[in-house]
């Protein structure tokens, strides 16, 4: 038995597709179910600031289960990496926009700051590799001092799967 997924299914062509004996459909989450699956996502791992509204979020941006996965973990990364646990709405929102961005669809928000999230001396937002690498010296460092529970924060979001 084999199992495949995709969000792709255009670019598979017709006599690949013939083969398979059945196949699934799952649309897309209603904004009640992404409310629930943004609060799952965020209830354990990271705190909201005051002007994160969830239930905005998930009636304005169309998201799968996994990308709402991703955007928690650019969120959670962003945050350790300034010393914190706390998610703003500006990372909120450029998690958001990163996402749409894989899928080639426009973001617009009219709420997103000017400033970009997480920008290192050169001005440029790092890889995910490269936050990954700044969280991994601040998790050795022998005084952790702000970032208190944010290693345990880290780890989780290491550990989570799609």
């Amino acid at each position: 038995m084999l199992i495949l997924a995709t969000n792709l299914k255009a670019n598979m062509d017709e006599a690949f597709t013939r083969r398979f004996q059945a196949m699934i459909y799952f649309t897309m989450p209603a904004a009640a179910q992404r409310l629930e699956l943004w609060q799952n996502a965020f209830a354990a791992t990271c705190e909201l600031e005051d002007d994160v509204d969830l239930e905005k979020s998930a009636e304005d941006y169309e998201l799968a289960g996994g990308a709402i996965i991703n955007v928690l973990r650019y969120c959670a990364l962003s945050a350790v990496s300034r010393g914190s646990r706390r998610v703003s709405r500006d990372e909120l929102l450029a998690g958001i926009r990163r996402e749409f961005r894989k899928d080639n669809r426009t973001f617009e928000s009219s709420s997103l700051s000017c400033r970009t999230i997480c920008m290192d001396a050169g001005g440029t937002t790092p890889r995910m590799g490269e936050v990954e690498s700044r969280l991994e010296l601040r998790s050795r460092a022998p005084t952790v001092g702000a970032l208190g529970n944010a290693e345990a924060v880290a780890e989780r979001v290491r550990e989570m799967r799609y």
